[in-house]
C-alpha cells in the first residue's frame, strides 16, 4: 500500500499508513519511510518530508542507502542541490557509498540548473567511488541524461562525443538520445550535421520517430530550404512514420515564409484527409503567409 502511496502526492495517507503499521504491530522497514518521503516530496513538501527521515532516526533507526537515496531524490526535487551534495559527503562520512541511483539524481540536478561541466566531472568520478557502470541505470539514465542536457543547452558536438564515447564503451542510447543531438543541431541551423546523426541512427537500427523528423523538417524550414524539408516529409511516410500536427506546422510555416502559401493553404485543407488537426498557431501562420503575399480573401463589404 505505502509503496504504491509513494507514486502519488498522497502523502498524508502514506503518513497515515506509517502509523497504522505502529498500531498494528507490523515493523516499519526504511523501505516505508522512503515512500512516504517520495509522496511529500511529490506534494512540494520538502520540510515535512525530512520530518519523516527525522522521525526515522528518532526511532534508533540508521539510514540505509534507500533512504539516503530517497533524501537525495526529495532535495533535488526541491530545487535543493548544494544540500543533496552536502548530504552525499555526509553519506560517505558514515560509510555509506553512494550508488548509480545516488549519482544519477545528482545529475539530473546539475544538468537543470546548466551545471553540465559538473555533470560530466561526476559521470567520470563514479567509478573512482565505487560506483562502477551498471548497464541499466548508468546507460540508460546517466548517459542519456546527460546528452539530454548537453543537448538543450546548445552544446550538440559535446552531446554527440559524449555519445559515442558512451556506445564505444557498449552503453546502448535510446532514441530520445539522439533526438536530442539532432534538435541541438537543427536549432543552430547546422543540417548537415543533424542529417548525418539521423543517418547514423539508421546505421545502429535506431530508427527515427516523429520527434526526431519533425526537429529536422522544423530545422531545414528555419533557414529557408523547403525542398530538404519535403524530401523529409516524404521520407518520414517512407518508413511508416506518421506526421503530426507539429511537422506539418513546421512545414506549413516554412512554406509560408518561402512565398508558397498557397500550396500551405491546400495542404491546410487536406488536413482532415492526411489524419491530422489543425491548431490556432498553424491557421495564424497559413494565414499570416496569405496575407504578405497578397492572396487572403477580404471580408465581403
Amino acid at each position: 500500500m505505502i509503496e504504491l502511496l509513494g507514486k502519488t502526492r498522497l502523502c498524508k495517507a502514506a503518513r497515515r499508513v506509517l502509523r497504522l503499521m505502529i498500531r498494528h504491530g507490523v515493523e516499519r522497514r526504511t523501505e516505508d519511510f522512503a515512500h512516504a518521503m517520495v509522496s511529500y516530496s511529490r506534494a512540494g513538501k520538502l520540510r515535512s518530508a525530512m520530518r519523516v527521515l527525522n522521525l526515522m532516526q528518532k526511532e534508533g533507526r540508521d539510514p540505509d542507502l534507500i533512504i539516503c537515496n530517497a533524501t537525495v531524490h526529495v532535495l533535488v526535487v526541491a530545487n535543493r542541490l548544494e544540500k543533496a551534495e552536502r548530504f552525499v559527503d555526509r553519506m560517505e562520512r558514515i560509510g555509506i557509498s553512494p550508488d548509480a541511483t545516488t549519482f544519477n539524481c545528482l545529475i539530473k540536478g546539475l544538468c537543470e540548473l546548466h551545471r553540465l561541466d559538473d555533470a560530466l566531472e561526476t559521470i567520470r568520478q563514479m567509478p573512482f567511488k565505487g560506483s562502477p557502470p551498471d548497464r541499466i541505470s548508468y546507460s540508460t539514465v546517466t548517459f542519456n541524461m546527460l546528452i539530454h542536457g548537453l543537448s538543450k543547452h546548445g552544446h550538440g558536438e559535446e552531446a554527440l562525443l559524449l555519445l559515442r564515447e558512451s556506445e564505444e564503451k557498449g552503453f546502448r542510447i535510446d532514441k530520445v538520445g539522439y533526438s536530442s543531438v539532432v534538435h541541438s543541431f537543427c536549432k543552430e541551423g547546422r543540417m548537415e550535421e543533424a542529417r548525418e546523426v539521423v543517418r547514423e541512427m539508421f546505421s545502429k537500427g535506431c530508427i527515427p520517430d516523429v520527434v526526431t523528423y519533425s526537429a529536422v523538417i522544423n530545422g531545414y524550414c528555419r533557414i529557408g530550404k523547403i525542398d530538404q524539408a519535403r524530401r523529409m516529409l516524404r521520407q518520414m511516410h517512407r518508413q511508416g512514420c506518421r506526421p503530426n500536427v507539429v511537422t506539418y506546422t513546421s512545414f506549413l510555416t516554412g512554406l509560408c515564409r518561402v512565398g508558397s502559401s498557397m500550396e500551405a493553404r491546400e495542404m491546410l485543407h487536406r488536413s482532415e484527409q492526411d489524419w491530422w488537426t489543425p491548431t490556432g498557431v498553424t491557421y495564424s501562420a497559413v494565414l499570416h503567409g496569405l496575407r504578405r503575399e497578397g492572396s487572403c480573401p477580404r471580408p465581403a463589404s
